[in-house]
């Protein structure tokens, strides 16, 4: 039998973890918890806007790294994370 995923600390679960499943997040609450990740990992995550939603708020793009030297959203590969959510 697989052992247990860990859970996240208590200042780190989302909305969806910390409502057992039951909550999504807010715009507002995804853009916070990637700031958060890119402040508490600079080396491995790279926050930035990449233009407007449809809405008109701010689209982020998250860039993810190995940490390594000479890290460079232009040459890491990066993640779409699109976080949909309907008015």
């Amino acid at each position: 039998m697989a052992a247990p995923t860990p859970r996240p600390a208590p200042a780190w679960r989302t909305p969806f973890e910390a409502g057992g499943g039951n909550t999504t997040a807010t715009y507002a609450e995804c853009v916070a918890f990637y700031q958060r990740l890119a402040a508490a990992y600079p080396q491995r995550l790279h926050l930035a806007e990449a233009g407007p939603t449809d809405s008109g708020q701010p689209l982020h793009e998250v860039v993810l790294s190995n940490g390594g030297a000479g890290f460079s959203p232009q040459r890491n590969p990066a993640l779409l994370s699109t976080q949909r959510k309907h008015a």
